[in-house]
């Protein structure tokens, strides 16, 4: 069986480049499929370091938190 591309050759529109944006279209698809896959996972987060933490309170330094945002789920540590 000829690929599609010698058929594109011999119908002389090579130049418009079809077969490899057939190509691109079909990869983008599967992309988009695999993309849009949900899976369920654990992630762990470690908090290395921190700088420049504005001071909140007249009579302590500042208090730093963590706010972590994914989705609509929120971690306010």
């Amino acid at each position: 069986m000829r690929e599609f591309s010698t058929y594109v050759k011999e119908a002389g529109l090579a130049k418009l480049k079809i077969a490899q944006q057939m190509s691109n279209f079909a990869y983008e698809h599967f992309l988009l499929q695999k993309l849009n896959t949900v899976t369920k996972c654990k992630v762990r987060m470690y908090m290395i370091e921190g700088f420049n933490f504005a001071k909140r309170d007249l009579l302590s330094e500042s208090d730093p938190y963590l706010y972590i945002k994914c989705g609509k789920t929120v971690f306010n540590e």
